[in-house]
């Protein structure tokens, strides 16, 4: 996996959601940042990247379920 270019305060306000199958990971300015299709690759990429992000009502659901 390619980590990504970002600055300090950018992992701070992602939010994550869920959409078609898989979770994608925005950045404040509203631009996806990455996609994964399970929770272990999302919680692969959060980690590796060092974000800290907020989900939204769907994307909990279908993480506490996954």
């Amino acid at each position: 996996m390619k980590l990504l270019n970002m600055t300090d305060d950018e992992r701070k306000n992602c939010t994550v959601t869920y959409d078609v199958n898989r979770f994608e990971v925005y950045g404040a300015l509203g631009n996806r940042l990455t996609v994964a299709y399970d929770k272990a690759s999302l919680k692969q990429q959060l980690s590796e990247n060092r974000i800290s992000a907020k989900f939204d009502g769907i994307a909990q659901r279908k993480y506490l379920l996954g």
